[in-house]
């Protein structure tokens, strides 16, 4: 039988698996970018262009969403067989090693953020306002030839977000 998860607003977990379903695509073709993976210790949502990660332990498998509104959210494990990708291998090893910059969620504050990106870079920033109403360290590589994830954490919350490569026209 399948497995139904259920929070409610005053479940002190309910805003953090409110997070990471923020990074699920359920209209994408793709299984693995319309579920909520659990690894028995932590839940993740992707969809593609980014990673949100919580530490909440729900059984271990892949769930579907069937509720998800202000006040309740229903997970039920899905009964598709497949294999969520390996995610780990997003996140960079030495991200610890960059620039680091304290970051919270205002329109202001997200322009501001999106220009210690090098030149040809930029940030989704529909993205940067998932990390609304946190307190986030941020993780940035400032080489001007790179362009890689930036890595956010706030307590048990991370997020990998991947950047925008822009052309030439749309620098400023």
């Amino acid at each position: 039988m399948s497995q139904l998860v259920k929070f409610n607003k005053d479940d002190f977990r309910f805003n953090q698996v409110k997070f990471v379903l923020k990074a699920i695509d359920q209209n994408s073709p793709k299984p693995f970018f319309q579920v909520l993976h659990s690894t028995g210790a932590k839940i993740v949502g992707t969809d593609s262009r980014r990673l949100h990660i919580a530490n909440v332990p729900i059984p271990e498998g892949n769930y579907e969403i069937l509720v998800n509104t202000r006040n309740k959210i229903i997970l039920h494990e899905s009964d598709e067989g497949f294999k969520f990708p390996n995610w780990e291998a997003v996140i960079p090893k030495d991200y610890k090693e960059r620039v680091k910059e304290e970051f919270y969620y205002s329109e202001i504050g997200a322009l501001k953020f999106d220009r210690l990106l090098p030149e040809h870079c930029g940030l989704n920033l529909n993205f940067l306002s998932d990390l609304k109403g946190f307190s986030w360290n941020a993780y940035i590589d400032t080489t001007p030839e790179n362009f890689n994830a930036v890595v956010f954490e706030a307590g048990d919350l991370m997020a990998v977000i991947m950047p925008i490569r822009l052309r030439e026209s749309e620098t400023l």
